[in-house]
């Protein structure tokens, strides 16, 4: 049976709420038919008519275009959802069936009672998944749990904030039925009680002699994370004295040590907005069936360095704004709950691995952020990876230095950072020395930007199966990638053709949903689908496993379908094809061999051979065996280290700094870290007013705080710098505007004040005429050049706004609906 169905333009007006199956199955058959009415589901255009479908078919089409999962219980203990529980609990009868609580039960607060703690409630209900309080003497609700079959587990985010440390004594312990619970689970999460729902509510009720609440005690050790991305992980130390070295990581839902840098809009009240993180995130994603207007965050990190304002949705339709420093915040202190949750303590102090460039803005915003810790920073991932190796040898190796490459890829951007270093294992401790230098990097290429190629592939190979059309979507130019990208100095030419045809594909399988609130549904819905399509076969190729061919259906069923445009109108069509391994490496070639020609080829000698350095390959992304591949054009003989295991590769980074610090605490090692000035790899020119190129910086002034300055007519309005690669290849635009009439007066001593590395050029201040206005290019801390328009007014020294620049762009949002 094939279906249509159509949405009003503005989801608010539905209210884009879903429906578990057990939730269509409670209502009648008029309820349903009235529910596809007011849910503008229509079927008319293959024959069918809602009020004339059966209910098993009604129940169907609903649960078809508005069915989700069955709800979990929210992780929160807000007061409107605690009132609800509590009235419902009031009117639940007793069931015969007894319930037997255990006599003493202990909590840390801020920890969870998890599965693996064999805390049993004993009761005659039968099913797997229920629901119950504990309530004190006057009725107040302390806590909300879930029992799956007999075994209690206790969220720390669903117990009363009033419910401090102490001995409470006479509690009691109400425990719902499963249907009962199902229906307390709805109104629970939504916040709203359904009066026909309240009725026939069954629940037993025992004593819970004695609770114990205990505070967790601090813990020395701090908590370390790698925020990055696409996955952020956290670990710390073996507390101190416990006899062994190492690290505990925080696990996540499922057991994973990934935590991916998600958030969703769980709910938007009165202009309060509720988000919920990671893995919860994604489920909440998926049971909406990638669609609704819930607003959906997949990289959180390209908010840190730059506070903005956002618009967000929920799943009703409730619009509000927000600081993305609310997001981030909310994001972090998810991260730090679960850690403490996991190991029992409270952290005090929080460590970040920092990012090659800007670091210390980024330990700026996280310690803004982060208000209530003490906030301190470490280098980057693909240094402290080095560490980690550095660390395993401590004690077994000899004196010795070596030179190595930190090539790092990960979801976001691309970097290079050589590390030099020499150890010697002293009578006394293991001394490492080592030099860390930024050498390049690319920050619109990582992990996102390979998936967003698999996803145009896909894209493409869905309108060819569509429309019919035996036209290949990679031509023949793939199959010599690399001779073209050093021909034409970039990849522009390769992916010409890929390129026109995925524009043609937007008229077949249209994914740019843009603002959610001014698109059709369906869009959204198989962008969120093709990514994951995306994501899915990413991983699955390249992690490891041997696998050469996919078929889409067999492997990822639940996600295999797209909303499409044929001659009878939008239907959602099956992804019936399979996807072979040899076509996603050379699609992605390209790409990969371009970052690694740029950033690798600058150090090579005459004859294009890198020589004298180890490669480390650091970053989930390094894992995809084309990287090395396209290294061997610049080695002879050597091949690059990697670690495979998406987890593990974070890891490592966790572990060299955190066994670092704990070895250096230990007396075993003593660091010495020398943090070089990072090169220019980079040229900026920009035109003289006959037309010459000035070349205001270049490889040669990393060491330089003021780099030049350029001259130009008062009336000019507009001076563009034009960027260059190490390799000469144009790498962008930056425009600076004037108006000189916006000048602020100054004097020399406030100048030279705000800017000291001026006053050698105060000479080049002195002769500024009257009709002209001299740009001053410098270099500011977290920023790559920076340039200070300056002009005389009436005898009288003013300046304009300062320009603040990067080499390179950001990372592109690829979760915009632009793609």
């Amino acid at each position: 049976m094939s279906y249509r169905y159509r949405l009003f333009k503005d989801g608010r007006q539905t209210g884009g709420r879903r429906y578990t199956l057990d939730e269509l199955r409670e209502m009648g058959t008029f309820m349903l038919r009235d529910l596809c009415v007011s849910e503008r589901i229509m079927t008319r255009s293959a024959g069918l008519d809602p009020k004339r479908l059966k209910r098993e078919e009604l129940i169907e089409l609903l649960f078809r275009y508005r069915g989700k999962e069955e709800e979990l219980l929210a992780d929160d203990f807000s007061e409107d959802s605690v009132s609800i529980i509590k009235s419902l609990s009031a009117r639940a009868k007793l069931a015969p069936e007894r319930l037997t609580a255990p006599g003493r039960l202990a909590l840390k607060r801020g920890t969870p009672v998890s599965e693996a703690e064999d805390i049993f409630l004993e009761h005659g209900f039968s099913g797997t998944h229920f629901v119950g309080i504990i309530s004190d003497g006057d009725g107040a609700v302390l806590a909300v749990f879930e029992v799956q079959e007999n075994r209690l587990t206790l969220s720390p985010r669903r117990v009363s904030p009033s419910l401090g440390a102490g001995v409470y004594r006479d509690l009691s312990v109400l425990l719902f039925d499963a249907p009962s619970s199902l229906r307390v689970i709805r109104a629970y999460n939504s916040q709203r009680a359904n009066p026909a729902g309240e009725r026939d509510l069954a629940a037993a009720m025992a004593r819970l002699p004695i609770l114990t609440v205990e505070e967790p005690g601090d813990c020395g050790e701090p908590l370390t994370i790698d925020f990055g991305a696409g996955y952020t992980c956290a670990a710390s130390g073996e507390p101190a004295g416990m006899g062994k070295a190492g690290i505990r990581a925080v696990v996540f839902e499922g057991g994973s040590r990934l935590c991916p840098s998600a958030a969703a809009v769980r709910r938007c009240v009165s202009g309060e907005v509720r988000f919920c993180f990671g893995y919860e995130a994604w489920r909440l994603l998926k049971q909406g069936g990638c669609a609704g207007g819930m607003t959906f965050f997949h990289s959180l990190k390209r908010y840190l360095f730059e506070e903005r304002t956002l618009e967000v949705c929920d799943a009703d339709g409730n619009a509000a704004l927000v600081s993305s420093d609310a997001l981030l915040k909310g994001f972090l202190e998810y991260l730090v709950g679960v850690a403490q949750g996991e190991h029992g303590v409270k952290y005090k102090k929080i460590c970040f691995l920092l990012p090659e460039k800007r670091a210390g803005l980024a330990l700026d915003r996280f310690r803004a952020l982060l208000p209530d810790y003490e906030v301190e920073g470490v280098c980057s991932e693909s240094v402290n990876s080095v560490y980690d190796a550095i660390a395993r040898q401590a004690g077994s190796a000899d004196a010795g230095s070596a030179r190595v490459l930190a090539f790092h890829c990960g979801a976001g951007s691309s970097s290079l950072t050589s590390c030099e270093y020499e150890t010697d294992n002293t009578r006394v401790a293991y001394r490492v020395c080592l030099k860390e230098r930024y050498l390049n990097g690319d920050s619109s290429f990582g992990g996102n930007r390979l998936t967003s190629l698999i996803f145009m592939y896909l894209k493409i190979r869905v309108m060819l199966s569509v429309t019919g059309s035996e036209e290949e979507a990679l031509d023949e130019g793939f199959l010599d990638a690399y001779s073209l990208v050093d021909q034409y100095g970039g990849t522009e030419k390769i992916y010409e053709r890929f390129t026109a045809l995925y524009e043609r594909a937007e008229e077949t399988v249209p994914t740019r949903f843009g603002r959610l609130r001014e698109s059709a549904e369906y869009k959204r819905q198989n962008f969120y689908r093709l990514w994951l399509l995306a994501e899915g076969l990413k991983t699955a190729f390249f992690s490891g496993v041997p696998v050469n061919t996919i078929a889409l259906p067999d492997r990822f069923a639940a996600i295999s379908a797209a909303h499409v445009r044929t001659p009878e109108g939008l239907a959602e069509r099956r992804l019936d094809f399979t996807v072979h391994k040899d076509a996603l490496e050379l699609l992605l070639a390209p790409e990969i061999y371009r970052v690694v020609k740029r950033l690798i080829e600058p150090l090579c000698d005459e004859d294009g051979i890198l020589s004298g350095y180890g490669i480390r390959f650091t970053g989930m992304s390094c894992q995809i065996p084309l990287f090395r591949d396209a290294l061997r054009e610049f080695t002879v003989g050597r091949r690059a280290r990697v670690k495979n295991g998406a987890d593990e590769l974070k890891l490592r980074a966790l572990n060299g700094a955190i066994i670092r610090g704990q070895m250096q605490e230990s007396g075993r090692m003593i660091p010495a870290l020398e943090k070089e000035e990072a090169a220019i790899a980079y040229s900026v020119t920009t035109q003289a007013h006959d037309g010459s190129v000035v070349r205001i910086v270049s490889d040669r002034d990393a060491g330089r705080e003021v780099f030049g300055c350029v001259t130009r007519h008062a009336a000019t309005r507009r001076v563009v710098f034009a960027i260059r690669d190490a390799l000469g290849n144009a790498a962008g635009e930056r425009e600076v505007s004037l108006d000189i009439r916006l000048f602020e007066e100054t004097t020399y001593d406030r100048l030279f004040g705000a800017y000291p590395a001026f006053l050698p050029y105060q000479g080049d201040f002195d002769s500024i005429g009257e009709d002209e206005i001299r740009l001053f290019v410098y270099r500011e801390r977290d920023w790559d050049f920076c340039v200070l328009p300056a002009a005389r007014k009436g005898g009288t020294l003013s300046v304009g706004e300062v320009s603040r620049f990067l080499f390179d762009n950001e990372s592109p949002d690829y979760f915009g609906g632009w793609l």
